[in-house]
């Protein structure tokens, strides 16, 4: 049976992820990040008490933000 080029790239694909293991995070993201270096400051409000910590915002998306602590 002859594949189409598309079936093609599916099964090099499925092939390629097998022996690799799962996708990164970064593959399956469904929107760009964008660098967006800023301090900032958590803050936390709990049964024990508040806390805070300061870290940086590496990035944004659509999605999310991340941080570093």
């Amino acid at each position: 049976m002859i594949l189409a080029e598309s079936e093609n790239k599916l099964m090099n694909m499925i092939k390629t992820n097998s022996i690799l293991g799962p996708p990164s995070a970064a593959e399956r993201r469904r929107h760009d990040r964008i660098s967006f270096p800023v301090w900032v400051q958590i803050i936390s409000h709990g049964i024990l008490g508040d806390n805070s910590a300061y870290g940086m915002c590496t990035d944004i998306s659509e999605d999310g933000v991340a941080f570093e602590t």
